[in-house]
């Protein structure tokens, strides 16, 4: 466990590992993308909600950390499926509302997208962050990166990036 992330968890939890991470996106479908409030979460984390089709949750943040490699490092958290029907999920599975209509271009591009596999990157970025790849059935690839925030110190900032697919003209 990196300092940092032990506190995000309930006493004695581990975080998720990125091997079990990977292991379990593979072949699963985004249903929605839901940024996390800032004023919801510790003090200087970003943070993004994935929702899949299994009804699963996987919560990606960023946090700062003082360490020699890192100033930034991404953690998650994976939340099975819930047992119960809550208002919420009513309204959406019953009138289409809520996760059927994405209110903005980044979210109508990874709605519906098959994860093919996820990959993590040993070395830090250059400005000391961590970084993860995700790779889409489609082709195009989605880019996470915990980084330092420069206008606050001890803060983190969650850079989510799509990489759309690269289409080639066959014949001029």
């Amino acid at each position: 466990m990196t300092r940092g992330e032990g506190h995000l968890l309930p006493h004695g939890e581990q975080p998720e590992a990125r091997t079990h991470l990977q292991e379990r996106c593979e072949g699963l479908q985004i249903s929605g993308i839901y940024y996390l409030d800032p004023r919801e979460l510790p003090k200087g984390f970003a943070g993004a909600v994935f929702e899949l089709t299994t009804s699963d949750v996987l919560v990606v943040l960023a946090c700062p950390v003082l360490d020699v490699r890192y100033s930034a490092r991404l953690a998650f958290r994976w939340i099975e499926k819930q047992k119960i029907f809550t208002r919420t999920m009513v309204r959406i599975f019953t009138q289409g509302k809520g996760r059927a209509t994405p209110d903005d271009w980044f979210k109508q591009q990874l709605q519906g997208e098959v994860i093919r596999y996820v990959i993590t990157t040993k070395a830090p970025t250059a400005e000391g962050g961590e970084q993860l790849e995700v790779e889409f059935g489609s082709g195009a690839r989605l880019w996470l990166r915990a980084e330092p925030s420069w206008e606050h110190p001890m803060c983190a900032e969650l850079d989510l990036q799509i990489v759309p697919v690269e289409r080639t003209r066959v014949g001029a």
